[in-house]
């Protein structure tokens, strides 16, 4: 191998429900994960040195063993490799970036689930629109929504994970209110999945973080069908009905958040 280039795509949650507190600390939820066309890039290398190494362009990201990359490989037994890590993907986003970054390296190792590096790694690895459950990491398959026009947005804020679990409003959580967006992804309607976005987190992050509520009062000022927080924030992504639309909801959303993309499910 002289080199190996991965495309590691970004990930939302289309709706996501807190279901309990489990006694290890974590908690059950339920999800529908879909994955858009934003990637980071990975590129591998081999080197003569019996260690891995990691290099990153966005400082944010730790290249020591706290990197997702780094665990990866260390979990599939891997030295004697340089990786440099372009980073696309907004970190502290809701986006998935490192668990993704993991995803696809295992993935192509052909390296188990990665759920001991993180809860979202499970679904990194195998990727598509899903339904997740427990952690994330029980995994059943949906219809692909492959094509479906989003504009994602990122505020210069970010949202600490840890913090948003340890904040959780457990007398708003686990109503139930995924059901109707699981049956419109099974009906392939896109006004209606659009109408039944729903995630737990909003309840008690954008209070805190106001910016994300503007945000995505903007995606539908703009012209989006329905907009929603993934994950647990600070991300926001708004279905739009078509790719011209979409383009006049990101032109718009560009001029006041530097970090907007233009996107499609993949």
């Amino acid at each position: 191998m002289d080199k190996l280039i991965l495309q590691a795509p970004a990930k939302i949650n289309l709706g996501l429900e807190i279901l309990k507190k489990k006694g290890d600390g974590y908690h059950d939820i339920k999800t529908v994960f879909c994955q858009v066309s934003l990637f980071d890039e990975i590129e591998i290398i081999e080197n003569n040195r019996e260690k891995i190494e990691i290099y990153c362009d966005d400082e944010l990201v730790p290249t020591d063993e706290k990197n997702s990359v780094f665990k990866a490989l260390k979990l599939l037994g891997k030295n004697g490799l340089s990786v440099n890590i372009k980073k696309r993907i907004p970190a502290k986003a809701g986006l998935g970036g490192g668990s993704s970054d993991a995803g696809v390296v295992l993935k192509v190792y052909g390296g188990g689930s990665g759920l001991e590096i993180g809860s979202d790694v499970p679904y990194a690895v195998y990727g598509g629109t899903k339904i997740g459950e427990g952690r994330g990491e029980i995994l059943s398959d949906l219809p692909s929504l492959a094509g479906m026009d989003m504009v994602v947005c990122v505020p210069d804020v970010g949202v600490d994970t840890k913090w948003a679990y340890e904040n959780v409003d457990y007398g708003r959580i686990g109503k139930g209110k995924i059901e109707g967006l699981i049956e419109a992804v099974k009906k392939q309607y896109l006004f209606e999945i659009a109408e039944n976005l729903h995630n737990d987190f909003e309840y008690w992050v954008l209070p805190k973080y106001p910016v994300i509520r503007d945000i995505k009062e903007n995606m539908i000022k703009y012209g989006a069908l329905g907009s929603l927080m993934t994950g647990s924030g600070s991300g926001v992504f708004g279905i739009c009905e078509n790719e011209d639309k979409a383009k006049g909801v990101y032109l718009q959303m560009k001029k006041m958040y530097s970090k907007t993309f233009l996107v499609k499910v993949i």
